[in-house]
């Protein structure tokens, strides 16, 4: 996989950023108006990712420039052909966990 130019990378999300990021508030609101209180953490991860998908998918469907693709269980989001992102849960230090994939 190729490395992306940081400053490409910041100028394509600069426009969509406000709206990942209302994404996310939306989706911790959203878990806290819920009171699960039973929920263990990694329930309450999930929720809050599927949450913050949904309304990132219903906020940039219509930017122009954005395209939106679910593919397996997963969506893509491509800005202006260049750019092509996916919002993943993280760990307390912001990494992602990536698995090989079974061929």
């Amino acid at each position: 996989m190729a490395n992306a130019d940081l400053e490409a990378v910041q100028t394509a999300l600069a426009p969509v950023a406000p709206i990942l990021i209302r994404s996310y508030v939306r989706a911790w609101a959203d878990w806290r108006k819920a009171g699960y209180q039973h929920w263990r953490a990694r329930g309450r991860a999930n929720f809050v990712w599927e949450q913050a998908v949904h309304y990132a998918v219903l906020g940039l469907t219509d930017v122009p420039g954005v395209t939106v693709k679910l593919h397996n269980e997963s969506y893509h989001f491509l800005i202006n052909d260049t750019i092509s992102f996916r919002l993943k849960k993280a760990d307390s230090e912001g990494y992602t966990r990536n698995y090989p994939t079974t061929e």
